[in-house]
């Protein structure tokens, strides 16, 4: 996991799927594989984290109890804490 930075050093482009919330956090997944977090619960949305998987991604994320799924075009991610 990358520092976080401003969210308006970042923006967020070539997104095809859905933005998905939850816990307080909006994730925003790019064509690129970059997937942004920001919060949700604060006064100010700031971004809280920068991911980046090699694939390519079109579908929109889902969550599924703490898991997030992501599905590129080679492979399906499952993203968890351990």
């Amino acid at each position: 996991m990358k520092t976080p930075s401003p969210l308006s050093s970042r923006p967020v482009s070539s997104v095809y799927a859905s933005p998905v919330a939850a816990a307080g956090r909006v994730y925003v997944t790019s064509r690129d594989g970059v997937t942004q977090v920001f919060s949700h619960a604060d006064p100010e949305p700031r971004m809280l984290a920068v991911n980046r998987l090699d694939d390519t991604f079109s579908a929109s994320a889902a969550l599924v109890d703490r898991e997030l799924f992501l599905r590129g075009e080679r492979f399906l991610y499952c993203c968890a804490e351990e």
